[in-house]
């Protein structure tokens, strides 16, 4: 509201919608061109080209569990890398690496590196179980758990039904 001084007497009133728009000073605005309340020039969005998606190698947008098997996705590939690299066996190395694709495919959002995800963990798995039967001791059982934790983050019902309706 504006208050001015009109022919002694204090007069307090609303600019009119005409004054507002137009900005042609007029005695209720004190010959004064204002606009009420003042705009600040119009800044356009900035525009980044649309003909690269943007790649992430986390997607913090999805739920936990499936970050959860993306972390640890990425991590069982390091791990064995670092396996194969001190210990000279390079025969799972290739199972890992392929994960660690898949799971930079659950980060954006890939049906195809969800299913091969959720492959390549069972395989593990399989894996896993066979080293345990055929004479594993007390290590292989961890490894087991985790090959088991990595299947359940992957078929938990919060991470099918986001990937059944967002990912493509």
């Amino acid at each position: 509201m504006m208050c001015f001084l009109v022919r002694g007497v204090g007069a307090c009133h609303a600019p009119e919608r005409s004054d507002v728009t137009s900005g042609v000073p007029g005695w209720q605005t004190g010959g004064v061109p204002q606009q009420w309340p003042p705009r600040r020039p119009e800044r356009r969005p900035e525009r980044r080209p649309q003909s690269r998606p943007q790649r992430q190698w986390i997607n913090k947008s999805q739920p936990q569990t499936l970050q959860g098997a993306v972390l640890f996705s990425y991590l069982n590939a390091a791990l064995a890398v670092l396996f194969a690299l001190f210990a000279g066996r390079s025969y799972v190395l290739v199972i890992f690496v392929l994960l660690a694709v898949a799971a930079y495919g659950i980060a954006n959002e890939r049906k195809v590196g969800y299913w091969g995800g959720v492959v390549l963990a069972c395989l593990y798995l399989f894996y896993e179980l066979v080293l345990l039967v055929t004479g594993g001791g007390f290590g292989y059982i961890i490894d087991l758990l985790f090959a088991g934790v990595l299947v359940a983050l992957l078929l938990h019902p919060e991470s099918r039904h986001y990937q059944r309706i967002w990912f493509h």
